[in-house]
């Protein structure tokens, strides 16, 4: 059943609506997580983590055309000229990436709003932009046919072609530089432990199937399963960051 509607809101509001919170799970992704405090639609306790199945990395790109063909031509230039370098984000998740770089090189890029990762690129290549912030699937085919090129990878190790000459932070000295979209599942408050373990083992068979693995492979997306309770510490950390960031950005 799809829900959609601000940032995840109107799914998470639909999942606190069911009286039985055994038979209702639902995806969450960062993008979501920031929006259930954003709406106010985070329940009291807290969701029920289920399983972390994969994550997104997050790429730095440039059009074909860009006189900065590598990270430290573009880092030079926005010292020169802070504020004077743009960068296209989609959302939130986005604007955490280029205040991650900003507070790691101690620059100011400015970023710059789009609806869609399509029209993030549509402004690269068309000049508007300088810079844009991109997840692996929303700029494979660009990069591939040359239009688009990835600077660096908010990761540790290099990730599979067409990105694998894109250089990490990491090798370029900015090991704080580590970024993933995460891709879980979740479910409401209150789901019994029973349910809670039940679905865990559900989704640690689905990740273990080849059609999984090709799903992810296809998608440009990095195999992460964990199980509930892994999951659930993960998930407790990495929503405390996530909202301290968007706090620090006034989203919050």
């Amino acid at each position: 059943m799809n829900k959609p509607g601000g940032g995840g809101s109107a799914g998470q509001a639909y999942v606190n609506s069911k009286k039985d919170p055994n038979h209702t799970i639902f995806t969450i992704n960062d993008a979501h997580t920031i929006a259930a405090t954003v709406s106010n639609t985070r329940p009291e306790g807290n969701f029920t983590p289920i399983a972390m199945l994969a994550a997104d990395q997050v790429l730095f790109v440039t059009s074909k055309d860009s006189e900065y063909q590598t990270m430290d031509q573009a880092i030079e230039a926005i010292k020169a000229n802070p504020n004077g370098l743009s960068v296209g984000v989609a959302d939130q998740l986005d604007k955490i990436c280029v205040y991650d770089i900003n507070n790691s090189y101690g620059v100011q890029f400015k970023d710059v709003y789009f609806d869609s990762a399509g029209e993030i690129a549509t402004a690269l290549m068309g000049g508007h932009v300088n810079f844009g912030m991109f997840n692996p699937s929303e700029c494979a085919a660009l990069v591939e046919s040359g239009d688009l090129k990835a600077l660096a990878i908010f990761a540790t190790e290099r990730n599979p072609a067409p990105f694998d000459d894109v250089p990490t932070f990491t090798e370029m000295g900015h090991g704080d530089l580590v970024f993933a979209m995460t891709r879980g599942i979740l479910g409401p408050a209150g789901m019994s432990r029973e349910a809670q373990l039940f679905w865990s083992d559900v989704f640690k068979v689905v990740c273990e199937s080849d059609e999984w693995k090709e799903y992810l492979n296809t998608g440009g997306l990095t195999p992460s399963y964990m199980d509930c309770d892994t999951y659930a510490k993960y998930y407790e950390e990495n929503e405390k960051m996530l909202i301290e960031k968007a706090k620090a950005l006034g989203d919050i």
